[in-house]
């Protein structure tokens, strides 16, 4: 039983850092892409 339980626990812990990973990962794209964005924009106008 309590390895079983262990193993929820050791999947629940995995699960929340990959979700976090990908957080970050999502937060690095939309910079990168605003970044981006904002060059096309300033290349545009000059």
């Amino acid at each position: 039983m309590s390895e079983v339980a262990h193993g929820r626990l050791f999947v629940g812990i995995q699960s929340i850092q990959f979700f976090k990973q990908c957080q970050a990962l999502a937060f690095d794209t939309s910079r990168h892409i605003q970044r981006s964005f904002s060059c096309l924009v300033t290349d545009a106008s000059v």
